[in-house]
């Protein structure tokens, strides 16, 4: 999930390691979490690269919520 009209242009995996990306991740074994950690070991990409990458949410939803939360924080603190 991206902000509308995706302003940091993350197109692939990769992008996840972009500086200003802040990444929030499902929990270890959930079937998204697995996909992309498999993706990200084909690409060479250590989790540690990741902002974020260690931020787990239990569910879509709550993952929905700490994006709309770090949107938030960040339009603040560019306006303040």
């Amino acid at each position: 999930m991206v902000a509308s009209g995706n302003p940091l242009k993350v197109h692939s995996t990769a992008d996840l390691a972009s500086p200003g990306i802040h990444m929030v991740n499902r929990e270890n074994g959930a079937a998204l979490r697995t996909l992309q950690d498999d993706e990200l070991s084909k690409l060479e990409v250590p989790g540690s690269a990741i902002n974020g990458y260690d931020q787990e949410v239990r569910s879509h939803n709550q993952g929905a919520q700490m994006v709309a939360c770090l949107s938030s924080w960040r339009i603040n603190r560019t306006i303040t």
